[in-house]
């Protein structure tokens, strides 16, 4: 299991690999926009710890975050922890409800961050397929009509918000009251 593995998807993974103590991360700065109703995080990795374990303290740990723009944590969407499989080599398929911190920094700026920290070395990951999912409500009747109401659709259950064209129209109406 220590060798190359192929990507998970397409031609590449983007691959963290360390060599001695370090943080490796994989970033994305995101403006969230106003209204949302639901969010997620979803992607597939592969975990590969040859230190012998996970750990908090000193650290050994893969991570999904969500942060501020100065590197604050927002969210913990996803981590290792102390007692996992140390061969993690899937693909394994992670996601994670991210619709509170998203509808808290609305109109704001976010960072995605994927995050590789190695203590005891030796800790290889891979990370592809990530997609941020993201339901917003209706700002106007029209987007309504046409069947569009049907097109609102919570990310984290797939389930459709409003129930008909009326339902949707009532909502702009009243402004979601």
């Amino acid at each position: 299991m220590g060798g190359a593995l192929p990507p998970i998807n397409g031609q590449f993974d983007a691959i963290g690999t360390q060599y001695g103590t370090s943080v490796t991360k994989l970033q994305q700065t995101i403006n969230v926009p106003n209204g949302i109703f639901s969010a997620s995080l979803t992607w597939n990795d592969r975990v590969r710890n040859f230190a012998g374990q996970f750990g908090p303290n000193p650290d050994q740990a893969w991570r999904g975050l969500i942060l501020d723009t100065t590197g604050a944590l927002l969210q913990e969407v996803f981590s290792t922890n102390p007692g996992d499989t140390l061969l993690q080599v899937g693909p394994n398929s992670r996601s994670g409800d991210i619709t509170a911190v998203l509808q808290d920094y609305a109109g704001q700026t976010v960072v995605v961050s994927f995050e590789t920290q190695a203590t005891f070395y030796y800790l290889t990951t891979a990370v592809d397929d990530i997609k941020l999912l993201v339901s917003t409500l209706p700002a106007d009747m029209d987007e309504c009509k046409d069947q569009g109401w049907s097109t609102f659709v919570n990310v984290n259950t797939g389930k459709e918000i409003f129930k008909n064209q009326g339902d949707c129209v009532s909502f702009v109406a009243t402004k979601g009251k």
